[in-house]
């Protein structure tokens, strides 16, 4: 299931950059095309920061 309907909404090369993989693999977690619980609660919580950082 894909984290986010729009993955582009956040840059992807830097979440890969924060987690020490590629881009390639976060578009692949973002668009379902691969899983891990690990790296998909870690996208989850950066996206959330950004959000929140740039709401305030």
């Amino acid at each position: 299931m894909p984290i986010l309907k729009n993955p582009k909404m956040v840059n992807q090369s830097e979440i890969a950059r924060k987690l020490g993989i590629t881009p390639a693999y976060v578009h692949m977690l973002l668009t379902g095309k691969r899983s891990s619980e690990k790296y998909e609660k870690a996208i989850k919580e950066l996206i959330n920061r950004e959000l929140r950082g740039k709401a305030a």
